[in-house]
């Protein structure tokens, strides 16, 4: 899956065998958990677990990234329009190099697109429409995704929802990575976009596999081919997971305390020494299947 995936989604197809990824707190912290989730999902991703259910409504507060029901949709597009656009005379065309736009109109015309259809966009809202198209194509949409269905369930339960991030935030990520590393650029972002959505088309099967599973290893096995690799990886991953993940643990670790706490995030939030487990007061233990 590209990497700009991982902001948007782990791909899923089925929860009713699952025994999602799930780190529960030891000692004090003993009803406190940790859910790795996934954010899109297609029609056969009908509910959550019953176990995971029970937990949700066992738990005072959920902490989700970010809860999309309080973004209306005007404002998601004002949102878009001031992050994401180019200033006017400037188009995505003139950013990225004639090799580049090239490819990218290729595989824009799979989907019945150009590239000129885009010009106003800044090159990684194009990777990120892209990615999404993709998604599409496979019949993957959000309102399917675990995140959506663990906020739509605490609700019902009358539950606190702690929001880590706000839509802003999120949707500015890809603007940081671009002004706090001058040694990458829209080329980098582009190749890398176009080479995994058309060389690793089976990766959202092995996450699927994966978080059935709840296989962690498999999940550093991901993390490390997708955000190891190169500059332009280890760029990424500082601003998509470790940025954030440092944010969160200062909102989380006096809740965590305070209250009982479920933290339901992507999965790749919780891997390796950077990982939320590591990061949050308490001992964090991943519960087998």
């Amino acid at each position: 899956m590209n990497k700009i995936a991982l902001v948007l989604a782990f791909a899923l197809f089925s929860v009713n065998t699952s025994a999602e990824p799930t780190w529960q707190g030891t000692g004090e912290y003993k009803d406190d958990y940790l859910v790795g989730t996934i954010h899109v999902g297609d029609e056969r991703l009908k509910e959550l677990s019953e176990q995971l259910k029970k937990r949700i409504e066992a738990v005072d507060v959920v902490a989700v990234e970010v809860d999309l029901a309080n973004v209306s949709a005007l404002q998601q597009q004002q949102i878009v329009m001031e992050l994401a656009m180019l200033p006017r005379g400037t188009t995505v065309t003139q950013l990225i190099s004639p090799v580049v736009a090239t490819k990218v109109n290729r595989y824009l015309q799979q989907f019945g697109g150009e590239i000129f259809q885009y010009e106003q966009f800044k090159p990684w809202m194009l990777a990120v429409m892209m990615v999404q198209m993709s998604y599409q194509k496979m019949g993957l949409v959000a309102e399917h995704g675990i995140d959506q269905q663990i906020i739509e369930h605490a609700k019902k339960h009358n539950k606190t929802i702690l929001e880590l991030e706000t839509f802003e935030q999120q949707l500015n990520i890809f603007n940081r990575l671009f002004d706090n590393n001058d040694s990458i650029d829209y080329n980098d972002m582009l190749l890398d976009t176009l080479e995994e959505l058309n060389t690793m088309s089976d990766m959202p099967q092995v996450m699927l596999e994966a978080w059935i599973n709840s296989d962690i290893s498999a999940f550093e096995k991901i993390y490390d081919t997708t955000l190891k690799q190169t500059g332009y990886d280890k760029a990424l991953e500082n601003v998509l997971l470790i940025e954030r993940n440092v944010a969160w643990q200062k909102k989380l670790n006096p809740l965590l305390k305070e209250k009982s706490v479920m933290v339901a995030t992507g999965t790749l939030h919780y891997i390796g020494p950077t990982g939320l487990p590591a990061l949050l007061d308490g001992d964090f233990q991943l519960l087998k299947k």
